[in-house]
């Protein structure tokens, strides 16, 4: 199950998250207009699955599992193939709508529900494990990508990119994939009855869906914004794009490692710590790019970054276990996720904008440790299920080591 898991992150999820950078400098080069303009086409994408996420996640809660990943596979692997076709800047918008809408069906919401449902000891290193997918997604993708972009073009590194969610994610999910261990029906009102936690409108009368709407919007934001402008940023200081492009990929492969270990780590230190130290994290690491014209301040960010910045993907549902239970995990990952998917929506546009106005990404890096930093207070500010009702969240049945890997 994780390894199912893992390749929809990597393909769906994480290909998807790569887009709006590699191809940043070509589109640009294409179509022209503004940088702005450009990183509107992340906009689109990221919206689409904001306002798609707390449906999704709804669907997750009342259907299987394997539906509505296959669904969002299909719809990726459309958007691939109309953004390699596109002669009109109108028909990439309807692209990266398509691509959107199949991150909010086939992307790590799923896999987080998915997951949570399957496990409850080590659960942390189990979502770790799958998030690791969109690492590896992007260190497979953006190397691979720019260089098919820079010998055949970006129309067939798209239509390339359309592949692998057809031929390998969805006859595997088909066969392997349920939502609860033993395919219990979701639809049943008697299931999920079973299930400790809150239902919606309970968690929506309290702080702490709240508080936490907020610092998953920041989160976002701040992710976004940095991997979207980060190899436009290097090559306006002077690096090449094979340069630019491998300081992304170091990070994005730092991160493969610092999802799991932050997980394995939740699984034994409270939760709360651990993510109030990766948003500290990555706030405070983007501050390297301040002085990025030496190559030294590159690498470190990129390490430093890259180690905590998967971490809140890891960290957050179990969070949502440990604040609100089982009984509606899905519909609440999808609320929850949707304010950080308008986070990432606005972050690319806000960093695009400080920097047509002030030609310089440096005042936007200041914002974002700022904003880090206050961040790290919220999982503090956050009740506990088990304080407001006596019980843990409950997993199902436990499944065989096999089924579960």
């Amino acid at each position: 199950m994780v390894l199912v898991m893992w390749l929809c992150a990597t393909f769906i999820h994480g290909t998807g998250s790569v887009m709006g950078s590699v191809f940043f400098a070509p589109l640009l080069k294409y179509f022209g207009g503004s940088r702005t303009r450009i990183a509107m086409l992340t906009t689109v994408n990221i919206a689409t699955a904001a306002v798609l996420l707390p449906f999704s996640g709804w669907l997750l809660d009342m259907f299987e599992a394997r539906w509505i990943i296959c669904g969002g596979a299909l719809v990726t692997t459309l958007g691939f193939i109309v953004a390699s076709h596109a002669n009109a800047f109108s028909t990439l918008v309807f692209a990266n709508f398509l691509m959107g809408a199949g991150i909010a069906g086939a992307g790590l919401i799923a896999g987080s529900v998915v997951i949570s449902y399957w496990f409850k000891e080590q659960r942390g290193l189990a979502l770790g494990l799958v998030a690791t997918g969109v690492s590896f997604g992007v260190g497979l993708i953006a190397p691979l990508a720019t260089s098919m972009i820079g010998k055949f073009g970006w129309r067939l590194a798209y239509l390339v990119l359309a592949i692998p969610p057809v031929v390998l994610v969805i006859p595997l999910v088909l066969t392997t994939v349920t939502t609860r261990p033993g395919g219990a029906s979701n639809s049943s009102r008697t299931d999920s009855s079973l299930m400790a936690g809150l239902e919606l409108r309970e968690a929506l009368r309290g702080h702490t869906f709240w508080l936490l709407l907020v610092a998953n919007f920041i989160s976002y934001m701040l992710a976004s914004s940095t991997y979207v402008h980060e190899i436009s940023f290097l090559t306006g200081l002077g690096y090449s794009p094979v340069h630019a492009t491998l300081a992304l990929t170091a990070q994005w492969t730092v991160a493969g490692f610092g999802k799991p270990m932050s997980g394995a780590i939740a699984d034994r230190v409270e939760v709360r710590r651990m993510l109030a130290v990766a948003w500290l994290g990555c706030g405070w690491s983007t501050l390297f790019l301040l002085k990025a014209i030496h190559p030294g301040a590159v690498a470190l960010y990129a390490l430093f970054y890259g180690l905590v910045s998967g971490a809140p993907v890891t960290l957050m549902p179990l969070l949502i276990a440990d604040c609100f239970g089982l009984k509606r995990f899905g519909t609440l990952s999808g609320i929850l996720n949707f304010s950080g998917m308008v986070g990432s929506s606005v972050g690319p546009l806000l960093a695009g904008r400080v920097f047509d106005t002030y030609k310089s990404y440096n005042p936007f890096f200041v914002l974002l440790a700022i904003l880090a930093t206050l961040n790290a207070v919220v999982p503090f500010l956050c009740s506990r299920l088990e304080d407001r009702t006596g019980v843990h969240d409950l997993a199902p049945a436990r499944a065989s080591a096999a089924q579960r890997v």
